[in-house]
C-alpha cells in the first residue's frame, strides 16, 4: 500500500493489488473502491460548511456522512468534517499531480 495523503488525524492509502483506497480516519479503516471515494468527495463538496458554522441550531454541530453505499457511517463534528474535506481534497490533488507527472515522463 502507498500513502497518498495524510493529515494529523487521518490518511488515505492506495492499494494497486486490491484496486481500492483505504481511508484511515477516527481510528477506523474503511475500504473504498474508486467510485466510492469519488462519491464521498461529492457528498463532502455538497455540504455548505459556512452555513453549518453560522447556524445557531445545536444539531448543526454534528454531521452524519454515509460511506460505501451506506455500509458505514461517519459521525463528524464540524472540526472533523473540515479535516475530512481537507483529506479528500488533498488526496485528489495528489492523484492528479501523480497523473500529470506520469503523463509528462511518458
Amino acid at each position: 500500500m502507498e500513502k497518498i495523503y495524510a493529515t494529523n488525524n487521518g490518511r488515505i492509502d492506495q492499494s494497486d493489488q486490491l484496486h481500492c483506497f483505504f481511508l484511515h480516519f477516527q481510528g477506523t479503516e474503511i475500504k473504498l473502491p474508486p467510485c466510492s471515494l469519488i462519491a464521498l468527495k461529492a457528498k463532502l463538496n455538497a455540504l455548505n460548511l459556512e452555513q453549518l458554522l453560522l447556524t445557531d441550531d445545536q444539531t448543526s454541530d454534528i454531521e452524519v456522512i454515509s460511506v460505501c453505499n451506506r455500509e458505514r457511517f461517519l459521525i463528524l463534528s464540524l472540526e472533523q468534517l473540515i479535516e475530512l474535506k481537507d483529506l479528500i481534497a488533498g488526496t485528489f490533488f495528489m492523484l492528479e499531480l501523480n497523473n500529470l507527472v506520469h503523463s509528462v515522463t511518458i
